[in-house]
């Protein structure tokens, strides 16, 4: 898809507004994944996708999140979605705890830059976290998506702020930061590595042993299904690289995309 060239001006009033949010604006518990600058036009998309501790540390072994979103493009700078989100605990001598439903979000991502307009392709992403569980808390997160391609190969980065909002929030804003690399051999095959960093309240980091930390190979790509519909897919195997992270992840991602 190629838009025609937009000037950043068009852009200054809603990023004022997300700029204020991020001023108020410690990342939310949903199951991550890395978020793409891109939005087609019209697109509607159905999207699950999971993280899973397989080989976890006492407290960790067994905890898991879930998720499932319903998303549109809007125009060819807009695409929203909502998000429900259900997690999973350690439970028991098994370490599987029972699954629970914990969230409803509603996000958005706003491309700033056609592609290969500048150097990096630019989005901006907001979303608004409320949560079910008690002891959890309401969040928002902004911040700025990234997009590079070199050939075959394409790096995606996202720099999100995050801060609980309501009764009971902490202060202070947190950074998440996802990172992904991908080789794109072929539509259907497209190896790479992926890396999930959390390192905590942006003025004072936690100890490097504290912080969420888990990198690891990943695989993406997709299938035609027909003219106008696209499955895509994504699964993934983490290291945990500080004290504070399972051994082990899996994640994973199936996303069905149509047009009418």
């Amino acid at each position: 898809m190629r838009m025609q060239t937009r000037s950043w001006r068009r852009y200054r009033p809603g990023l004022a507004l997300l700029a204020g949010l991020l001023g108020q604006a410690a990342p939310a518990q949903a199951a991550r994944h890395v978020y793409s600058p891109y939005v087609e036009e019209g697109e509607y998309e159905i999207e699950t996708f999971f993280n899973q501790a397989v080989a976890g540390k006492s407290g960790l072994n067994g905890q898991g999140s879930y998720a499932g979103s319903i998303g549109y493009g809007i125009n060819s700078w807009w695409k929203t979605e909502v998000e429900a989100t259900w997690s999973r605990s350690q439970g028991g001598n098994s370490g599987w705890g029972e699954v629970l439903y914990d969230s409803v979000a509603s996000e958005n991502i706003f491309q700033l830059t056609e592609p290969d307009e500048y150097w990096l392709d630019a989005a901006f992403f907001a979303e608004a976290e409320f949560v079910k569980q008690q002891g959890d808390h309401n969040n928002f997160t902004v911040g700025p998506l990234f997009a590079k391609a070199f050939g075959p190969s394409l790096t995606t980065l996202n720099l999100l702020f995050n801060q609980q909002f309501g009764s009971g929030a902490s202060g202070g804003q947190s950074l998440d930061f996802r990172a992904q690399s991908v080789w794109r051999v072929s539509l259907l095959f497209a190896p790479g590595a992926e890396a999930y960093w959390q390192p905590g309240k942006l003025a004072s980091f936690d100890g490097f042993n504290t912080q969420g930390l888990i990198a690891g190979p990943v695989i993406t790509g997709g299938v035609r299904l027909g003219p106008s519909v696209k499955l895509k897919y994504e699964i993934g195997y983490m290291v945990g690289l500080t004290n504070a992270s399972p051994n082990g992840t899996v994640r994973g991602l199936l996303e069905l995309e149509w047009r009418f």
